[in-house]
């Protein structure tokens, strides 16, 4: 299970959630109960015992309208610290007749500050610290403070040889380190590193001000402080000799799949059809994923869309899509075969190369209506020139 990587799981009666797994010792973890409609019923706690303190709780109501109809929905927040390290249980809980399901939580070791405890520091980690170019590295930039601040900012991250892209919001916890209990604002990127060589990381840098005297002292000028990280170096490997693709495309998973959205495909001369090819690679942007190669036939004219190019956050982090979108138009009637769709790729978990692919389809074409009209006029609503 990756870092920071939310664990969810539907029970007979609610759904839970934790916000964060794994854990350090002496962080906290927000435990997520769904109650839906009904809110009745009072949590209880008693099971975490021996494994968990709870530092509190609240309740979430949110009101959604649809179609003329209100629907009020609740969540529990429930403040977490585990106890001890290791593979723990957060377990089932009930509350009234219902129960959350038993969730899974790794509680890694304490963390350690050199130096004794600090007002304010900065640390950025990189997973992993070695990369092929254009592969992914993961950034974490985590802020530890001890006193109250009244605003703060963390410098961006800018690398004129990467490519750097935010992930997700803000993550929000508390952490004892060196014995000293801190509050973190924990902010993820996607690194791209665009040449082999080294990759640096500059230093983030944190500026902000304190609360002196307290956060109701509104006429009170606070103290300036300051604090920056370390910087990193991330050794950046080139495409290996192995690799025999057109483009590479390093990914820790990638699918291609093949489509038509008009239903079972039915071709007939004159007549397009619609055939989707999309491509989602995972740790990739969707900039990153090349133009899929599609053999040419005379007995078809293809009229490409412009594709579709997106990058989405999900469960598995970053996700690249790459979706295009063919208008085949058959010219003549008889029996035509569809070659298959081949993408060569990386697999960064496995390192070596595999092959997506989309299997070859034959296909009939049957004459048209009116046979005196087998050449079509213009092309379809919204797509290109032929691709002849």
């Amino acid at each position: 299970m990756s870092l920071g990587a939310a664990c969810a799981a539907r029970g007979a009666d609610l759904k839970a959630s934790l916000d964060r797994n794994p854990v350090r010792l002496g962080e906290t973890v927000r435990l997520t109960i769904e109650l839906g409609e009904d809110r009745g019923g009072e949590l209880d706690a008693s099971a975490l015992r021996g494994d968990f303190a709870v530092l509190g709780r609240s309740t979430h109501s949110r009101i959604d309208i649809a179609n003329g109809r209100q629907r009020t929905s609740s969540q529990l927040i429930v403040e977490l610290e585990p106890l001890r390290e290791g593979e723990l249980t957060v377990p089932s809980l009930k509350l009234g007749a219902r129960s959350t399901p038993p969730l899974a939580l790794r509680v890694l070791a304490a963390d350690a500050v050199a130096g004794g405890a600090r007002e304010v520091f900065v640390r950025v980690e990189a997973t992993p610290e070695q990369v092929y170019v254009r592969a992914p590295v993961t950034l974490k930039v985590r802020l530890f403070t001890r006193v109250q601040l009244a605003q703060g900012r963390l410098s961006d991250l800018e690398m004129e040889n990467a490519d750097v892209r935010r992930l997700g919001a803000d993550a929000r916890y508390a952490s004892t380190v060196d014995g000293a209990r801190y509050q973190v604002i924990e902010r993820r990127f996607a690194v791209h590193p665009r040449t082999s060589g080294t990759l640096t990381i500059p230093a983030v840098q944190f500026v902000g001000e304190t609360t002196e005297g307290g956060l109701g002292n509104l006429f009170r000028n606070g103290r300036r402080i300051r604090a920056a990280s370390a910087p990193l170096a991330i050794r950046v490997l080139p495409p290996p000799a192995a690799f025999s693709g057109d483009a590479w495309l390093p990914a820790h998973d990638l699918t291609l799949v093949e489509s038509w959205p008009d239903g079972a495909p039915r071709f007939t001369v004159g007549q397009p059809v619609t055939r989707v090819l999309r491509v989602e690679a995972v740790g990739v942007d969707g900039t990153q994923i090349p133009e899929l190669a599609v053999a040419r036939l005379d007995e078809v004219r293809v009229y490409p869309d412009k594709p579709r190019i997106d990058t989405e956050l999900g469960d598995r982090g970053q996700v690249g899509i790459r979706e295009q979108r063919l208008a085949m138009v058959p010219l003549k009637p008889g029996t035509v075969t569809l070659a298959g769709v081949e993408l060569r790729w990386w697999d960064l978990d496995e390192n070596r190369e595999k092959t997506a692919r989309t299997p070859p389809r034959t296909i009939e074409v049957a004459p048209a209506a009116d046979a005196g009209n087998a050449e079509p006029a213009p092309g379809p609503r919204g797509g290109g020139a032929p691709d002849r």
